[in-house]
């Protein structure tokens, strides 16, 4: 007598049609993926990464910059580049050593820079106040710039100060010509001339509209 309850044999799951769906979701994977790109590539190309990168090296307190860049003849995208390396535009900034505002101006530095246009009450709160930090910071950084022909030498002075810059240009292992220094002893100095010399040039890229002085980089 056949058992009425015997189980009957398991249906096979088909392997086909499991190798299908996983082929269609692959394709699908790739479609949207070549779809982002084609999107991507239209956007950098129309201008798209220009704007982002503008929105990362920005024209901020532009009305003081400008102003105080033509005062002290020098370039406003310079003063941009070094606001960024120094603050990245954060008016409150106080670093470690005690550098503020801006364009991270040492209060003795503001005194020093104030005492040559004959003021001696200051205060270094005033650092913090953007239309007195840029002021100085371009008065000093033009001092600099007129003190030494090469750009990285003048920027370099702006973080080490003047008397370790000179003291790199008469050492012939620094500065073979004791004009140009072939490298920076200091690794934080070096760093810093190489970030605010790398922001000039993505400054000078993205506004062209400014008629930037020649620099010798």
């Amino acid at each position: 007598m056949a058992n009425t309850y015997a189980k009957s044999p398991k249906k096979k799951r088909s392997k086909h049609k499991k190798t299908s769906s996983s082929k269609k979701f692959i394709y699908s994977l790739v479609g949207i993926l070549m779809i982002i790109c084609i999107v991507l590539g239209i956007y950098f190309v129309s201008g798209g990464e220009k704007q982002i990168q503008k929105s990362i090296h920005p024209l901020g307190y532009s009305e003081i910059v400008e102003r105080e860049a033509q005062n002290y003849d020098i370039d406003p995208l310079l003063v941009y580049a070094v606001i960024k390396a120094e603050s990245n535009f954060d008016v409150n900034a106080v670093s470690n050593a005690g550098a503020m505002g801006l364009m991270q101006i040492m209060p003795e530095t503001y005194e020093w820079l104030a005492s040559k246009e004959g003021i001696t009450d200051v205060s270094q709160e005033d650092l913090l106040n953007p239309e007195i930090n840029i002021k100085y910071g371009c008065m000093f950084l033009s001092i600099l710039l007129e003190r030494y022909p090469q750009l990285s030498s003048a920027v370099a002075a702006y973080n080490a100060g003047f008397g370790n810059v000179d003291n790199w240009l008469e050492d012939i292992a620094i500065a073979p010509d004791g004009k140009n220094l072939e490298h920076i002893p200091f690794p934080e100095t070096e760093q810093y001339t190489e970030k605010v010399l790398k922001n000039y040039q993505q400054y000078q890229r993205l506004y062209e509209e400014f008629n930037s002085q020649s620099a010798n980089v």
